[in-house]
Protein backbone atom coordinates (compact mmCIF):
# COMPACT_ATOMS: atom_id res chain seq x y z
CA UNK A 1 0.00 0.00 0.00
CA UNK A 2 2.92 2.45 0.98
CA UNK A 3 4.69 2.09 -2.89
CA UNK A 4 0.85 2.59 -4.40
CA UNK A 5 0.08 5.61 -2.50
CA UNK A 6 3.68 7.28 -3.13
CA UNK A 7 3.31 6.17 -7.31
CA UNK A 8 5.68 4.05 -6.92
CA UNK A 9 6.13 0.34 -8.75
CA UNK A 10 5.00 -2.09 -6.36
CA UNK A 11 7.20 -4.64 -5.19
CA UNK A 12 7.58 -8.06 -5.82
CA UNK A 13 4.97 -10.29 -4.74
CA UNK A 14 2.20 -7.76 -4.53
CA UNK A 15 -1.81 -8.86 -4.95
CA UNK A 16 -4.25 -6.94 -6.01
CA UNK A 17 -7.63 -8.71 -5.73
CA UNK A 18 -11.29 -7.23 -6.68
CA UNK A 19 -15.04 -8.26 -6.59
CA UNK A 20 -16.40 -7.28 -9.29
CA UNK A 21 -20.40 -6.57 -9.24
CA UNK A 22 -23.34 -5.52 -11.56
CA UNK A 23 -24.40 -2.13 -11.09
CA UNK A 24 -27.85 -1.57 -9.74
CA UNK A 25 -30.34 -0.62 -12.96
CA UNK A 26 -32.92 1.79 -12.63
CA UNK A 27 -36.45 1.47 -14.09
CA UNK A 28 -35.19 2.52 -17.58
CA UNK A 29 -32.65 0.07 -17.21
CA UNK A 30 -29.64 2.35 -16.85
CA UNK A 31 -27.06 2.31 -14.14
CA UNK A 32 -27.94 3.73 -10.93
CA UNK A 33 -25.35 6.52 -9.51
CA UNK A 34 -24.61 6.96 -5.73
CA UNK A 35 -23.53 10.64 -4.82
CA UNK A 36 -20.09 10.65 -5.43
CA UNK A 37 -20.52 9.65 -9.13
CA UNK A 38 -19.31 6.32 -8.76
CA UNK A 39 -22.37 3.28 -9.96
CA UNK A 40 -24.01 1.40 -7.33
CA UNK A 41 -22.85 -1.80 -6.59
CA UNK A 42 -26.10 -4.53 -6.54
CA UNK A 43 -24.94 -8.29 -7.38
CA UNK A 44 -21.65 -9.63 -6.37
CA UNK A 45 -20.69 -11.13 -10.39
CA UNK A 46 -16.75 -12.78 -9.68
CA UNK A 47 -13.24 -11.68 -8.62
CA UNK A 48 -10.03 -10.98 -10.05
CA UNK A 49 -6.51 -10.85 -8.90
CA UNK A 50 -3.28 -9.90 -10.40
CA UNK A 51 0.07 -10.58 -8.47
CA UNK A 52 3.91 -10.30 -9.41
CA UNK A 53 6.46 -12.84 -8.20
CA UNK A 54 9.87 -13.42 -9.71
CA UNK A 55 10.14 -14.72 -13.20
CA UNK A 56 6.73 -14.92 -13.58
CA UNK A 57 5.21 -14.42 -17.26
CA UNK A 58 8.28 -15.29 -19.03
CA UNK A 59 5.77 -17.46 -21.03
CA UNK A 60 3.62 -14.78 -21.87
CA UNK A 61 4.76 -12.94 -25.17
CA UNK A 62 6.42 -9.54 -24.58
CA UNK A 63 3.92 -7.54 -26.61
CA UNK A 64 1.64 -8.42 -23.79
CA UNK A 65 3.87 -9.18 -20.83
CA UNK A 66 3.78 -6.28 -18.23
CA UNK A 67 6.86 -7.41 -16.34
CA UNK A 68 6.05 -10.80 -13.59
CA UNK A 69 2.53 -9.74 -13.40
CA UNK A 70 0.06 -12.29 -13.59
CA UNK A 71 -3.81 -12.30 -14.13
CA UNK A 72 -6.97 -14.91 -12.88
CA UNK A 73 -10.58 -14.80 -12.64
CA UNK A 74 -12.42 -16.63 -9.69
CA UNK A 75 -15.92 -17.33 -9.99
CA UNK A 76 -18.31 -16.83 -6.58
CA UNK A 77 -17.62 -20.32 -5.54
CA UNK A 78 -13.42 -19.17 -5.82
CA UNK A 79 -12.80 -21.38 -8.04
CA UNK A 80 -10.45 -20.16 -10.92
CA UNK A 81 -12.75 -19.23 -13.69
CA UNK A 82 -11.28 -21.88 -17.28
CA UNK A 83 -11.15 -20.09 -20.46
CA UNK A 84 -10.60 -16.78 -19.20
CA UNK A 85 -8.68 -14.91 -22.09
CA UNK A 86 -6.17 -13.23 -19.65
CA UNK A 87 -4.74 -10.54 -23.36
CA UNK A 88 -7.43 -8.61 -22.04
CA UNK A 89 -6.20 -8.58 -18.63
CA UNK A 90 -2.56 -7.76 -19.79
CA UNK A 91 -3.07 -5.39 -22.69
CA UNK A 92 -5.16 -3.11 -19.82
CA UNK A 93 -2.57 -3.49 -16.59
Amino acid sequence: MQAAKAGKTLPEGSVLFAEVHAARLDSDQKPVTGSDGFYVAEKLMFYTAMASGAGWGKEVPDMLRNADWNYAVFTLDKQQRPGVNQAECYACH
